[in-house]
């Protein structure tokens, strides 16, 4: 049944708690009440619910309030036998037959999981044949609803955790990029004050301005492995010299260097100063050639 045909127009009376009935007041819902019971019995839901209004209307109760909500369902209005049964449970929070109506009224509506809740505690309350097999039924209904729901969430669930995954990942490789940058930016900055303008390492000993200002050598001292090889040489005293004390590359390069200095005749550039962590110029390497004689 559609919730917006369910119910019934206009609302009905539903009993005036504040108000004292007389004994009067309960003979007529009494009477009220027996004539709605014929009524039902004769097929005719729509005047038993006229004599239950009527009836709470003088008299109110859980038990007339719920037996109309039935007289409802039996009319297809399940909206308006849930509203009668919630004001009965409000009077009678125990009332068996009320929690049995709004569970019969839910399921109408197509609300199978609320519908088992209330027909489950009715029958705690007052098990019956008639209601168990409605029960099972919407039960049956209730379950699928339920593996869909779980289904459906599991889903979710698992897409929101490879969302998170892919998130992580994404901050993970950002990090890793960052660090990278760093350490490339450190390295940069600490290559920079390791070296003196022109690309000559810094902490050279005195005297090699002579040799680092011929461009030849400058050219030659360029080269990566020649820079590395002063640089290793600086830092690593005797046993790098002694590293590169043979590689031709290194020690003369005859090629680039001034022919005014006799470098590729005379042993390497470098020499171990009497401290031994230390390299000075190497005075034989920078002796001049005699000039030719004048003709």
């Amino acid at each position: 049944v559609a919730e917006a045909d369910g119910d019934v127009d206009p609302m009905p009376d539903m009993g005036d708690v504040s108000r004292e009935p007389t004994d009067e007041d309960f003979a007529a819902a009494g009477e009220l009440k027996v004539k709605a019971s014929e009524q039902i019995s004769s097929g005719d839901p729509e005047g038993a619910a006229a004599s239950y209004t009527e009836a709470v209307r003088l008299a109110p109760s859980a038990m007339a309030l719920a037996a109309r909500g039935d007289c409802y369902l039996r009319m297809r209005k399940p909206v308006a036998a849930i509203r009668d049964a919630v004001r009965a449970l409000e009077m009678n929070p125990d009332s068996a037959r009320a929690f049995k109506v709004k569970g019969k009224g839910e399921a109408m509506l197509g609300r199978w999981v609320a519908a088992v809740h209330d027909l489950n505690t009715g029958q705690s309350i007052d098990f019956d044949e008639a209601t168990a097999e409605l029960h099972q039924r919407v039960k049956d209904h209730s379950d699928r609803v339920l593996a869909k729901e779980a289904k459906k969430r599991a889903k979710e669930l698992a897409r929101e955790a490879k969302d998170k995954e892919r998130e992580l990942l994404r901050r993970r490789e950002e990090a890793q990029r960052r660090r990278r940058e760093q350490e490339e930016e450190e390295a940069r900055r600490e290559m920079e004050d390791k070296t003196m303008p022109g690309g000559m390492p810094s902490g050279m000993p005195p005297g090699m301005e002579k040799v680092f200002s011929d461009p030849d050598i400058m050219a030659a001292m360029n080269k990566p492995k020649v820079m590395q090889a002063m640089m290793d040489m600086q830092t690593g005293g005797p046993s790098a010299m002694a590293k590169y004390m043979n590689d031709p590359e290194v020690s003369c390069e005859p090629s680039t260097l001034n022919p005014n200095f006799e470098v590729c005749e005379r042993p390497g550039l470098w020499q171990l100063s009497p401290e031994p962590e230390s390299l000075i110029p190497n005075p034989s390497a920078l002796n001049p050639r005699p000039s030719p004689p004048e003709t």
